[in-house]
């Protein structure tokens, strides 16, 4: 069970959302963990398909700028 819950409202009309590019197995991956994390790293990318920014993100910089990082403490079954 989290600790904590995030809420952030959206307006009604946000446009569409930005595109996401999957980079070899990532989607695969993703879809292959338990329901917390990726439930943590899929509204992380929600968010910044709507051009917002999850506590769990952080934008990278140098030769990959314009990708973002989420990064999820799970303590779970591994």
């Amino acid at each position: 069970m989290p600790n904590s819950a995030y809420l952030q409202t959206l307006p009604a009309d946000t446009g569409p959302l930005k595109p996401t590019e999957w980079i070899g197995t990532a989607l695969r991956d993703l879809r292959a963990l338990p329901d917390e994390p990726r439930r943590t790293f899929g509204y992380a990318i929600h968010l910044a398909q709507r051009g917002r920014h999850h506590l769990a993100a952080k934008r990278l910089h140098g030769e990959f700028a314009g990708l973002i990082e989420v990064v999820d403490d799970f303590e779970g079954e591994r």
